[in-house]
């Protein structure tokens, strides 16, 4: 990777799916790492980059049963594909989180709307009421003073 791009984000998942002899990732940290081209060449023999790929290599590289060479480390840098992605782990929860928070807020501006008068709808004063209704569910001072 050239110096003036900046780096290519990555996620752990799509890190961890790259296990095999044809994609083979590891992480150094956050650094992520394609060596593929270097599973036949790595002195410790293929099989033992493939137990780790898609993982975590910092331990090994610190030892036991040794610590790697600052060479090795220099070598390694021209597999450099990007960075991982620490904000990218939490997807499929932060969407699952994000349709419960609709799903609640629909729920209680239903709720709301259905208190509303019916000639203060009819007045176009139902937006400003369900606004404050919200509000005031969601401020925690007003559950201490109302609940």
């Amino acid at each position: 990777m050239s110096p003036s791009t900046s780096p290519r984000l990555l996620a752990e998942k799509e890190v961890a799916r790259h296990c095999t002899k044809d994609s083979c990732w590891v992480l150094l940290g956050t650094r992520v790492y394609d060596v593929t081209s270097f599973l036949r060449m790595h002195p410790g023999g293929e099989a033992l980059l493939l137990r780790r790929s898609g993982k975590d290599v910092s331990p090994e590289m610190e030892g036991p049963p040794h610590r790697h060479s600052e060479n090795a480390r220099r070598w390694m840098e021209q597999y450099y594909i990007g960075e991982l992605d620490r904000d990218s782990g939490t997807d499929e929860a932060q969407v699952l989180h994000a349709v419960i928070l609709l799903k609640v807020w629909s729920n209680v501006t239903v709720e709301v709307m259905r208190r509303i008068p019916a000639e203060l709808k009819s007045r176009g004063h139902s937006i400003l009421i369900v606004m404050k209704s919200l509000a005031c569910i969601l401020c925690p001072r007003c559950w201490r003073t109302n609940g």
